[in-house]
């Protein structure tokens, strides 16, 4: 079921949810999510993990460039906090916005690479685009 508005964090989560588990991962249940991450998924075949904290977009207009900045820094703080699996992958998905396309790009490619961590943009028509560890922009997936 999804919310209101297209860009709520609940919504940005379902369509992350539907394109992993396209990739052959599964979604650990609520019960066993230890980790306090939003989505976290294991494969297999692969023997990996993906751990992915999801944020949305404010609704409100009088505090949403704090809001926006805020949920941006919190998404970075709690990934970073949960980086324990050596096999495991990361990322933070976003709401498709200028905003976050920004300052997902203005982070030094360096951490990036050296925390493994990927950004995801999901846009209204549930289009999926995703800024590697080592990429220099996004790219549709």
């Amino acid at each position: 079921m999804y919310e209101k508005y297209w860009y709520d964090e609940k919504n940005v989560e379902k369509i992350m949810i539907d394109w992993i588990k396209l990739k052959g991962f599964k979604i650990m249940p609520e019960t066993y999510k230890r980790s306090g991450v939003d989505i976290e998924a294991w494969n297999n075949k692969s023997r990996r993990y993906w751990f992915i904290e999801v944020k949305g977009y404010p609704r409100k207009k009088p505090s949403m460039n704090a809001q926006k900045q805020e949920w941006f820094v919190a998404s970075l703080g709690q990934i970073i906090k949960r980086m324990r699996q050596k096999n495991g992958k990361y990322g933070v998905a976003f709401p498709d916005f200028e905003f976050y396309e920004k300052k997902a790009l203005e982070l030094p490619k360096i951490v990036r690479e050296r925390l493994k961590l990927n950004f995801f943009l999901i846009n209204k028509n549930k289009e999926i685009r995703q800024l590697t560890p080592k990429a220099s922009k996004f790219k549709n997936i």
